[in-house]
């Protein structure tokens, strides 16, 4: 599952261009959005302490959470690579894990 066919094309690339002006200095974390809406996507743009930055929330064309629940997996899978490593998350662009074939974006 893509996140591409969660949202459809025009949100995916309105979600993109989003994350592109937030600058290379931030993190983007995904959680469902705060009203219940099973379509709604919301993404933050945090800061090195972790402070919010900016948010924009999406309501794609499909249920969102399945898609959240497979990049946590894959999240997971990279943490626990590394952590074989003796590398902690925090530790970024350090080590080895092994990607997947496929983006799970598009």
């Amino acid at each position: 599952m893509k996140l591409i066919d969660v949202l459809g094309e025009k949100l995916f690339t309105e979600l993109m261009d989003w994350e592109e002006q937030q600058g290379d200095m931030v993190a983007i974390g995904y959680t469902p959005s705060s009203d219940g809406n099973p379509n709604g996507l919301t993404a933050r743009a945090l800061d090195e302490s972790n402070a919010v930055k900016a948010e924009l929330t999406v309501y794609g064309e499909n249920a969102v959470g399945p898609w959240l629940k497979a990049a946590q997996a894959q999240h997971e899978e990279w943490d626990r690579q590394l952590a074989e490593q003796g590398i902690t998350p925090d530790q970024y662009g350090v080590g080895c894990a092994s990607c997947p074939k496929e983006s799970m974006f598009q």
